[in-house]
């Protein structure tokens, strides 16, 4: 169903430009648990893959090539992850609230729909091979 693909495109579309968009917000100002618990060089290597993957993956989804989801996601996908470990760090620690667990599961949740979306991607790129 073409009207079905669309709104899907859609709604990848705009996941990855607000992906990219926390790359911004993360170069303007980290998070305290990124600040604290890791070192500048970090961050910004953090905002770099949240950016670049998110820029990315728009692109690719937007042009209908793979090529630009199958490297946006895994790069969005990593810096999902650099930021679940220190969350998972504080909150094993007591500095922060049982809650901080519940914000490192949606990451959580969100690196594995994009590891979803990065499998279907390859596989149709691939089978235009």
């Amino acid at each position: 169903m073409p009207g079905e693909q669309n709104v899907a495109r859609v709604f990848v579309l705009t996941a990855y430009l607000m992906i990219a968009g926390m790359g911004v917000f993360a170069f303007i100002a980290s998070p305290s648990a990124m600040q604290e618990e890791t070192s500048s060089i970090l961050r910004i290597v953090w905002a770099i893959f949240l950016f670049t993957g998110g820029i990315l993956g728009a692109a690719g989804s937007l042009t209908r090539k793979a090529v630009g989801e199958l490297f946006g996601a895994p790069l969005a996908m990593a810096a999902q992850l650099m930021y679940v470990v220190p969350i998972l760090y504080r909150v094993a620690r007591g500095s922060i609230p049982i809650t901080g667990a519940i914000i490192a599961c949606m990451l959580l949740a969100m690196a594995a729909l994009l590891a979803a979306r990065w499998a279907v991607t390859f596989r149709l790129f691939r089978a235009k091979e």
